[in-house]
């Protein structure tokens, strides 16, 4: 069996160095384009921070089999679901039943495809609970 790295599904094999661990190698490639130069990308993809993670940890085995049936023939499931939060063994369980058409409760911890005014109300949200936690750009900062 080759090593992940040799197939190279993602473009990451041009990151690796010799006697790094997977967190140094996911480093490296998740900080290797800035995501505001997207049209200057000539290399790589571009994920969702969970598509990178969820790549990592499938396809790098660096944990066991899932144990949910629905997964039984597919090799690379390796991660359970967020506190039972699953889209497609259990549709509508747990976070994953919480939607842009259903909404996002502000105590929500996960809240997948959320809309672009629910985001900006949320960042507020935090702002002003926390200010010292953000830096003083908006969102038409070139540098976000």
């Amino acid at each position: 069996d080759a090593l992940p790295i040799s197939e190279n599904n993602v473009g990451e094999k041009r990151y690796f160095r010799n006697g790094w661990n997977l967190v140094q190698l996911m480093y490296a490639y998740v900080n290797s384009e800035k995501f505001v130069n997207v049209d200057e990308w000539t290399t790589g993809f571009c994920m969702h921070s969970d598509w990178v993670l969820g790549y990592f940890a499938n396809y790098y085995n660096v944990s066991r089999h899932v144990e949910e049936a629905y997964y039984k023939d597919v090799a690379h499931a390796r991660i359970e679901p967020y506190k039972g939060s699953e889209l497609y063994a259990h549709p509508g369980k747990g976070f994953c039943k919480q939607d842009k058409e259903k909404g996002c409760r502000p105590d929500s911890e996960i809240c997948h495809r959320v809309s672009q005014e629910w985001m900006m109300n949320e960042t507020e949200r935090w702002r002003v609970k926390y200010p010292t936690k953000f830096r003083n750009v908006t969102a038409n900062d070139s540098t976000l």
